[in-house]
């Protein structure tokens, strides 16, 4: 394999080491960086834990989706070996001349580092902040702009004289120096030298913000250079689609891909529009507590509260083709956009319908704050639907919740004044991010996840949870891995969204809803894993999987790669088992019931005595019958990726 350039940043000692790598792409980079200095041994946050990133072998090139960075290392909430990445970044490490990164070693200060390639040279630059700086940087802002944006705008108004060139800026919210629920996010600068707000990629998935800034004391990095990247050949390309699909390449990536950007007869576009138009009934609302409800009633509140928002949506972006992308050379503009605020189906349905807030313009406030503050939108998304459960239930006080307000999580109730009860929740919402940034109150519980967090309410609240008849944990749906992890699901009702697989993330398991048995559920899991390993591993944007998973390896010259994917994958599992974590059985009454609950409603759908025996089995036993479920899916899965 043609070696390629990979930069080992050490901000303790302030220094870039440009070292040869053959690695064939970000995920074998990482996994060898990581075993190399044994991070298994070690906690989430050493500074051995190093945060790896990098793009793929197709990323010097000026193909369409083939520039996404990776980001991978020990995840502090999951704490298994995680994958996350952005779109376009990938771009500005070949402009710097750079496939791969690492930082391994912490500051004592809070360090940006920036490296560039000019005129054939390498050259880096660090700059430090005091802990009081680095908060009124987070908090009080930066000309005008808070938390991530502050952090972008100051660190262009830096940088933006010494590279002279076109870079990219990775930086970090207060949600990664003050919990375990940080991401990564960049934002496009566009041609006069200014962030393009709605053009940001967030890596949000499993909190690596909050290592790069608790692990390593960085809270922000730049990359760029005056490299160009490289025309693939265009005989062979279009050679490639003919042999493949028959047809050209336009043709085909734009089929591929029209999800993405518009879907003719849905009359919308985006995994906002189509998301929300496919799931009707499926959609989740108040904590996951649609999926108890009876199909007519699921619809019901579909058509009353989800319609309007899906409406609101097409009416201020789709009619208006508010439309971006991510920065590269990309016909998909997939970033749906309403002035500065991008609009995405899982954030908007975590901090939205999934926690009670239907309108639009009061989705728009909490997903900011949470954006604002660089959460992992769904895993915060995700605790917020349930601490304002939890409250509604009597778990919680309006004085526990820092807000003289109850939540509206009664859908009748709800439904008198959906607008008043909206802006009631998010309101609410709103106050928790605040609270959870600032560690007050219970807001320095959740700050550490929804496994850990409850566990501790439980503890605290004991007296309450035994008056209630229901525990915090049991309200909480979240997926646990080893013996602290865990992650939250991502927004779909399907009993793989909570399979036992190394990387929960929406692209790592088999999230459709045409499979309900176990174990073959379970080899569908490690056949998409394996597969999304591969897309990752190219540094490929999934949005374009369609049509580019059957040629990449092809396309990158890379032979017996369907094997190196493999190989990867079982890397990653075998470096989990050398650090104590693997997956563990569903703790929260809530998932086993989800998971029982959407075999009730298969069961509507399919004719099937197997099935029949499998939802007899949960109504007498829930406990004994989700164990066997999930051992079943488990044993599918290590099966299929032996």
């Amino acid at each position: 394999m043609e070696k390629v350039k990979a930069a080992i940043v050490n901000p303790s000692w302030k220094r870039v080491k440009i070292i040869d790598s053959d690695a064939v792409g970000p995920i074998e980079f990482a996994l060898r960086r990581h075993n190399k200095l044994e991070s298994y041994r070690y906690d989430v946050y050493d500074s051995k834990n190093a945060l790896c990133c990098g793009t793929g072998r197709l990323g010097k090139y000026n193909i369409p989706g083939t520039n996404r960075l990776i980001f991978a290392a020990r995840s502090p909430l999951w704490h298994g070996f995680y994958i996350s990445s952005m779109g376009g970044v990938g771009v500005d490490f070949i402009n710097a001349g750079l496939h791969y990164l690492s930082i391994e070693g912490k500051s004592k200060k809070y360090t940006i580092f920036a490296i560039k390639k000019k005129n054939n040279k390498f050259k880096n630059k660090f700059i430090t902040l005091s802990r009081e700086k680095l908060d009124d940087l987070y908090f009080k802002g930066c000309m005008g702009w808070r938390g991530i944006w502050a952090v972008e705008g100051y660190v262009l108004r830096k940088l933006k004289d010494w590279f002279n060139c076109s870079f990219r800026i990775i930086a970090t919210g207060p949600s990664s120096l003050y919990t375990r629920l940080g991401a990564l996010a960049s934002t496009v600068i566009d041609n006069e030298g200014e962030l393009s707000f709605g053009q940001e990629d967030f890596a949000g998935r499993a909190a690596l913000g909050s290592l790069a800034v608790q692990g390593h004391g960085v809270f922000a990095f730049a990359i760029g250079g005056d490299e160009e990247l490289e025309q693939y050949d265009k005989t062979k390309f279009d050679a490639l689609f003919k042999e493949t699909y028959d047809a050209g390449s336009t043709e085909t990536i734009m089929k591929k891909t029209e999800k993405y950007r518009y879907v003719e007869d849905m009359g919308t576009g985006g995994t906002f529009g189509v998301n929300f138009t496919e799931l009707k009934d499926k959609t989740l609302m108040f904590n996951w507590n649609s999926t108890y409800w009876p199909y007519k009633k699921r619809m019901k509140a579909y058509e009353m509260l989800i319609t309007p928002y899906l409406n609101t949506f097409n009416e201020e972006i789709i009619k208006t083709k508010s439309w971006k992308n991510c920065g590269e050379n990309c016909p998909v503009v997939c970033k749906k956009i309403h002035v500065t605020k991008k609009k995405d189906y899982e954030p908007y349905s975590a901090i939205g319908p999934n926690s009670g807030v239907f309108d639009m313009m009061d989705a728009e406030t909490v997903v900011h704050r949470a954006d604002t503050f660089c959460f992992d939108a769904i895993e915060f998304g995700t605790i917020a639907s349930w601490i304002l459960e939890c409250a509604h239930k009597g778990l919680l006080t309006e004085k526990e919740l820092g807000v003289d307000l109850k939540p509206m999580f009664d859908p009748a109730e709800y439904a008198k004044n959906p607008k008043a009860n909206s802006y009631r929740n998010a309101m609410l919402i709103r106050h928790l991010a605040n609270m959870t940034v600032n560690n007050h109150g219970i807001g320095k519980y959740i700050a550490d996840g929804l496994r850990i967090s409850a566990k501790e309410l439980d503890k605290i609240f004991s007296e309450r949870t035994k008056k209630a008849g229901v525990k915090f944990r049991d309200l909480a749906p979240y997926i646990p891995f080893g013996k602290e992890g865990s992650l939250a699901p991502a927004q779909y009702w399907t009993p793989g969204c909570f399979a036992p697989v190394p990387i929960p993330h929406l692209s790592k398991t088999y999230y459709g809803v045409d499979i309900w048995e176990p174990k073959k559920l379970g080899a569908k899991c490690a056949e998409r894993y394996v597969s999304e390993m591969g897309i990752d591993e190219l540094g490929i944007c999934r949005f374009h999987r369609k049509w580019i998973s059957k040629i990449a390896a092809k396309m990158a010259g890379i032979e017996g790669f369907e094997e190196h994917a493999r190989k990867i994958s079982r890397g990653l599992i075998e470096y989990n088992r050398k650090a104590g974590q693997e997956p563990r059985f569903w703790e929260s009454k809530k998932v086993k019931e989800v998971v029982e609950n959407f075999l009730i409603n298969f069961r509507i759908h399919s004719k099937n005595p197997e099935l029949d025996k499998w939802v007899a089995k949960f109504g007498n036993s829930l406990e004994t019958s989700s164990r066997n479920y999930w051992e079943q899916m488990k044993n599918g899965f290590d099966s299929a990726i032996r």
